[in-house]
């Protein structure tokens, strides 16, 4: 929403006043904003279910499709498979790194959350070796290095076809069930 400033509330100042047209789809957008509220606000969703990479009920993500493709007896593997559409464009042609850099958070979180005790992301250090393209089936790969108490250090890769896109690592730090459960009274209460 526009505020008495000129400004959008949450970003910055603008220079120039919004047009009649401008004003009319600020008001429109946050319309829309507060019926999507609504309808992921049910009772009983996950938080997974809310994720701007695989949450199916946010419209923002462009879904990644997420499985484990190796576990019992070995370390576990998660893969995740995406195509970006231009939107998700930095460089041209290429997916923005920033982009990419959420993905693996992700897909590092899906795979750390297999060692038995979840946790938060405390450290995510990327990698980029290759340009990666937009508009092509991409494949995420992770799995967990090593648990040491609370710490659970996970790695990870990004390809398209053969070519070596991103490489990644983590830090997770596991938290206990009563901070999640305090987080996600939070998130109740803001609802």
């Amino acid at each position: 929403m526009v505020n008495e400033a000129g400004a959008w509330d949450g970003f910055h100042r603008r220079s120039t006043p919004l047009t009649a047209e401008q004003e009319r789809s600020v008001v429109e957008a946050a319309r829309l904003r507060r019926e999507i509220d609504v309808l992921v606000a049910p009772e009983g969703l996950e938080f997974v279910d809310r994720s701007p990479i695989i949450g199916t009920m946010n419209a923002l993500a462009v879904p990644m499709e997420v499985q484990v493709v190796s576990g019992a007896g070995e370390s576990p593997v998660v893969e995740g498979r995406v195509t970006f559409p231009g939107s998700y464009q930095g460089p041209p042609g290429c997916v923005h790194g920033g982009f990419i850099a959420a993905y693996f958070d992700e897909v590092l979180g899906v795979v750390q959350a297999l060692s038995g005790q979840p946790g938060m992301t405390a450290n995510l250090s990327v990698n980029y070796r290759s340009p990666t393209p937009l508009h092509r089936p991409l494949v995420f790969r992770a799995r967990i290095v090593s648990v040491e108490g609370r710490k659970i250090k996970t790695e990870g890769t990004l390809h398209h076809g053969d070519t070596l896109c991103a490489e990644a690592t983590a830090v997770f730090v596991s938290m206990s069930a009563e901070l999640l459960e305090r987080l996600i009274k939070i998130r109740q209460a803001s609802e």
